[in-house]
C-alpha cells in the first residue's frame, strides 16, 4: 500500500533503524517528507500480509545510460521479525519487481550492510548481483 503520510513513513523508517542500530535525524525525516510527498521521487508503501502491516520498502528513481535509461533504487526494506523467513519478503520482491518494470524501468539496485550477509544471500538466491570491480561512494552536499 502506498504512503502518503510523512508521521507514518518515519515511524517505519525509525523502526528500521532501531533494529539496524543506525540513527536517525531530522535531515532523515526532511527526506522521507518529501519523499511521500511526490512520486516524482519515488515510493514508500507498507507490505501487508492479511490486511496487516508488516513492513515497508522505498522504492526511488535513477537514471545511467549504461543500462540505457531509468531504474529503481530500493533504498529501504523491512520486515517485522516475525514475518521473515515465509515467503513474505520474497513476494515482496516480486511485487516490487512488478511495479518497476510498470514504470519502465531496467534494473533493480540496492545497498545491503556489509555486516549483513544473511540478507546479501537472501537478494543474491533473488538475482541480485554484487558488483565486485565498484563501491558506492557518497559526498553530501
Amino acid at each position: 500500500m502506498l504512503v502518503s503520510n510523512p508521521a507514518v513513513a518515519c515511524e517505519w523508517v525509525r523502526r528500521y533503524y532501531a533494529y539496524e542500530g543506525l540513527p536517525f535525524n531530522a535531515n532523515m525525516e526532511e527526506g522521507v517528507s518529501r519523499l511521500v510527498g511526490s512520486s516524482r521521487f519515488g515510493w514508500f508503501f507498507t507490505l501487508s500480509r492479511r490486511d496487516e502491516a508488516i513492513g515497508y520498502t522505498v522504492l526511488t528513481r535513477a537514471f545511467d545510460h549504461e543500462i540505457g535509461g531509468e531504474f529503481g533504487m530500493i533504498t529501504d526494506f523491512f520486515l517485522l521479525e516475525p514475518h521473515r523467513g515465509q515467503g513474505n519478503g520474497s513476494r515482496a520482491l516480486e511485487l516490487i519487481e512488478a511495479f518497476a518494470r510498470s514504470q519502465g524501468f531496467r534494473a533493480l539496485v540496492l545497498y545491503v550492510l556489509n555486516r549483513n550477509a544473511g540478507v546479501r544471500e537472501f537478494y543474491a538466491r533473488r538475482g541480485f548481483l554484487e558488483f565486485n570491480d565498484r563501491r558506492p561512494m557518497m559526498k553530501l552536499l
